[in-house]
């Protein structure tokens, strides 16, 4: 369900502050984009929405994603992460994020309303006067592969920290730059990589 758009619209909608969403044309400015698609892919502003697409109203703010750990319905908050986007794709996240400490209570909403979640969650939102959950993603993401810099340890590491105390919180070490790119980088399949750089030490 959280793959498709359309129905985690359905699911968020009058309980979590999330964009007008429809399967047709809205009356704001909005963005075109697949139902069932990730990392930013086939994404356009305005014009006629095709079957198998929805239009969402186009929110302004900072682009946030909350990495969380979920276990048997308890809900622990990992990393914020500021989203590196150009033109809708995603390129990258700069780990952790600077951001107002109230938007993160939105998304641990958002990951309450959705019955079924367990393990690492990803909630995108984009957060300004107001903060709109835009999707959830029931896998790991991509800012996952910088914790081990920003925070000292990595996911599996936080998860048996959690798992053995109950809760767990995890301090940065430093900010971490994550980049899609090409070339040589801290990970490269073919010619594309991902390039990590420290961008703040604490």
């Amino acid at each position: 369900m959280t793959s498709d758009k359309w129905e985690l619209y359905r699911k968020l909608k009058n309980r979590v502050n999330v964009p007008e969403t429809s399967l047709k044309e809205l009356d704001c400015e909005y963005v075109v984009k697949p139902r069932v698609s990730c990392g930013g892919d086939g994404i356009r502003v305005g014009g006629e929405v095709p079957q198998g697409h929805v239009a969402q109203e186009l929110v302004n703010g900072k682009h946030l994603s909350f990495s969380f750990y979920v276990n048997d319905g308890e809900i622990h908050l990992l990393s914020v992460n500021e989203q590196i986007l150009k033109d809708f794709e995603y390129r990258g996240a700069v780990i952790p994020a600077e951001y107002d400490g109230d938007a993160a209570e939105e998304a641990i909403r958002a990951v309450e309303v959705v019955e079924g979640l367990n393990g690492f969650v990803g909630v995108d939102a984009v957060a300004g006067s107001e903060t709109f959950v835009i999707e959830i993603n029931a896998r790991l993401t991509t800012p996952s592969v910088a914790f081990k810099y920003a925070y000292g340890v990595g996911y599996a590491e936080m998860r048996e920290m959690i798992l053995k105390n109950g809760h767990a919180e995890f301090r940065p070490l430093r900010r971490i730059m994550l980049l899609k790119g090409k070339g040589d980088g801290y990970v490269q399949h073919g010619e594309h990589s991902i390039i990590l750089k420290t961008i703040q030490e604490f």
